[in-house]
């Protein structure tokens, strides 16, 4: 192979799947199903999930590649099944200062009910999103595109 990916250089990249993969299935549907009529709900579904976490999202992600930089295959395993509980809690943080800095005067019940969304959706998407990444993993790394070793 005359070129490989190390997998510290995969899990990094990998981060970048929440963003990569709505642009993809929301270009697509964009580009071919209009024909269509209304989007399915799986696409309005992933593209929200950019829109609505996509700033949380940004700024745990850098700082998780950051945290990647000397970590071996394991400890990189440990950083992504660890990820979606992370951004659970930078996504219900981000949300509740969005709304105390709206101007609006929430109550508590809205401030739980905001949380558990946040927190359902944030593992339910980021738990999947480490499946595909692990999927991508195990089949770059059968065909040869991932280095046994870091180089």
């Amino acid at each position: 192979m005359p070129w490989t990916l190390t997998p510290r250089r995969y899990f990094r990249l990998s981060l970048l799947m929440p963003f990569v993969l709505p642009a993809i299935v929301g270009t697509l549907y964009g580009v071919s199903g209009r024909a269509l009529g209304k989007p399915p709900d799986m696409v309005v579904l992933l593209v929200a999930s950019v829109v609505i976490g996509g700033v949380p999202y940004a700024v745990v992600a850098s700082a998780l590649g950051v945290l990647a930089r000397r970590r071996g295959v394991r400890g990189l395993l440990a950083i992504g099944m660890a990820t979606p509980i992370i951004f659970a809690f930078a996504l219900g943080l981000f949300a509740v200062l969005a709304g105390a800095f709206s101007g609006k005067s929430p109550s508590p019940a809205d401030i739980v009910g905001t949380l558990r969304w946040c927190t359902i959706c944030a593992l339910l998407f980021g738990y999947a999103y480490v499946v595909l990444a692990l999927m991508g993993f195990g089949v770059l790394h059968r065909i040869g595109w991932i280095a046994n070793q870091e180089g």
